[in-house]
């Protein structure tokens, strides 16, 4: 069974042109540290964003095929829901779909009704959701979109929704890429502010006016120039067979890899980031006291153990028993840090935005005291940013 594996796999090598040392080479380099390949993979698609984006988004197809984690009688689930905000024109559609080649169950759209959406669940049973658009889908379909997602995406992990007509029901294990823009955020605040902002990472990209430039001058380095593409191309396969590898691991077609069937967490490791969780969520809880933070601290352990799973073969798997190490740990504690910080600026933001009345205000909200992150939202949201700067650039 592996050797018809190996010479299938090389066949398809052979039918793309691949120079198989190369392909060997530029494996050996992911194995040996895959998390920092897929991101240099990803930043030479789109730099600026491609590390900062994957340095997450490269740990959810791997937490779809992991158990869930053991607590109390229900468990936790060990999927990971990615809400990526972005201005227009930053990557979100190049995102999508490099994210949906390294996904095992992908379901791409970028709209989709919520009864069609529930249908396809149902049938799937596991889906990586992608939905490129997310402003359009509430447009169109409202509330019941929102629901519709906290249901398949959250901890419920099941559809549910009946009618006089139709009844759809049944259990699902799923992951989420929402794509929006911070006028999103504003805009639907309230709908996702009511529990599906909590069920997803918060992952927030913007570029200074010199980051924007280099990309520029980045694309004009290098378009027309066959052998770069080729070489992304080379690396683009070889990070998709590594995908499809941890696939077949949990398939049990690894001979030498035992399937992840449970976890031993170190417990210096969950004393270390109780303590850092609760001293952010106290100091939260107090200008946000409507907003709880838990789940936040599950995040950490879905980061922990699906990095200790994308790093395999470099880590202690004690016949299906996966202990993650300070690598794992460092980054996991990074994300969760993150991701609370997203979420205070976008909360802290729109909650500003809602008492500035006029361009005077807003400019002396900008250079008051706030962090930057805060005034960049608040640049993006705003109605009355594109008066703060009266410039003209076509005199």
């Amino acid at each position: 069974m592996v050797k018809e594996k190996k010479e299938e796999i090389l066949e398809n090598k052979i039918e793309k042109s691949v120079d198989m040392s190369l392909y060997n080479e530029e494996s050996t380099k992911m194995k040996s540290n895959p998390h920092e390949y897929i991101m240099d993979w990803m930043e030479a698609n789109l730099i600026h964003v491609g590390r900062r984006v994957f340095s997450l988004l490269a740990l959810v197809p791997g937490s779809i095929i992991l158990p869930n984690i053991p607590f109390g009688t229900s468990g936790i689930r060990s999927t990971i829901n990615v809400f990526y905000i972005s201005p227009p024109a930053s990557g979100k559609s190049t995102t999508s779909k490099k994210f949906a080649k390294i996904c095992y169950f992908p379901l791409q759209r970028r709209t989709i009704s919520p009864a069609d959406l529930r249908s396809r669940a149902i049938s799937m049973r596991f889906l990586n959701l992608i939905i490129e658009d997310f402003s359009e889908n509430v447009e169109e379909h409202g509330y019941d979109f929102i629901k519709a997602l906290e249901g398949i995406l959250g901890e419920e992990q099941n559809v549910s929704k009946s009618n006089m007509r139709t009844e759809l029901m049944g259990d699902v294990k799923a992951t989420g890429l929402l794509c929006g823009t911070p006028i999103d955020v504003e805009k639907y605040s309230k709908l996702i502010e009511s529990g599906l902002l909590s069920r997803c990472c918060l992952l927030y990209i913007t570029l200074t006016s010199e980051q924007h430039s280099q990309i520029g001058d980045y694309i004009n380095s290098r378009i027309g120039n066959t052998e770069y593409s080729e070489k992304l191309g080379l690396q683009e396969l070889v990070v998709e067979d590594y995908y499809k590898s941890l696939k077949e691991i949990q398939e049990g077609k690894n001979k030498d890899v035992h399937p992840v069937t449970g976890y031993s967490i170190p417990t210096d490791f969950k004393t270390k980031a109780g303590e850092v969780w609760k001293r952010i969520s106290e100091e939260l809880m107090v200008e946000f006291p409507q907003v709880h933070w838990t789940r936040d601290l599950q995040e950490f352990y879905r980061f922990l153990l699906s990095s200790a799973f994308l790093n395999i073969h470099h880590r202690k798997n004690d016949n299906g028993i996966l202990v993650p190490n300070e690598e794992d740990f460092k980054l996991a504690l990074r994300l969760m840090k993150q991701n609370m910080r997203y979420k205070w600026a976008i909360f802290k933001s729109t909650g500003l935005n809602k008492r500035i009345k006029s361009a005077e205000i807003l400019n002396q909200v900008l250079n008051s005291n706030i962090p930057d992150s805060v005034k960049n939202i608040l640049m993006n949201i705003s109605p009355y940013s594109s008066l703060i700067n009266k410039k003209n650039i076509f005199k």
